[in-house]
């Protein structure tokens, strides 16, 4: 009977973790490419004309996901060898490379897409927290509903 329990036995309830209006809000490092390197935001028309149809390079400092896609695409042709016998795979050269991504953007353009990007959540994510009225202690919800139970009989 080790699968059942003892009357004795007392289960531990686990604690809620607290809600804040972060909860609702996603927890990317980086707003402009979303923690993917890869930059497709609805900003973007305003910083760049012309998209060619390649995917941009995330090019802010900050983030790790754009910091490997630009260091893939500055290799050179050695260093892809190397990484190819360590690693296995095939190689391509840094023209082939290259020729699938767009690096127009700038760390000006990232960055400026990040703080709009991650303005947008904060702003939705503090009305999303009004309605769901995080921060409101249940004695007080509970109190607003008997309230409005009592108005109604």
């Amino acid at each position: 009977m080790s699968g059942e329990f003892d009357e004795g036995e007392k289960l531990i309830a686990i604690p809620a973790p607290s809600r804040c209006d972060r909860d609702v809000r996603p927890q990317w490092k980086c707003f402009c490419c979303c923690d993917g390197g890869l930059v497709d935001n609805p900003y973007l028309s305003q910083l760049v004309s012309g998209k060619n149809g390649k995917p941009f390079i995330c090019q802010r400092l900050d983030c790790k996901a754009g910091e490997k896609y630009r260091n893939a695409y500055f290799a050179t042709d050695a260093q892809r060898q190397d990484y190819a016998q360590k690693h296995g795979g095939e190689v391509m050269t840094q023209q082939e490379y290259q020729a699938q991504w767009d690096i127009r953007l700038t760390v000006a353009h990232c960055e400026q897409m990040h703080l709009w990007h991650k303005r947008q959540w904060d702003a939705w994510a503090q009305e999303r927290s009004k309605q769901l009225n995080y921060g409101q202690s249940i004695s007080n919800l509970t109190q607003q509903i008997s309230m409005q139970i009592e108005e109604k009989c």
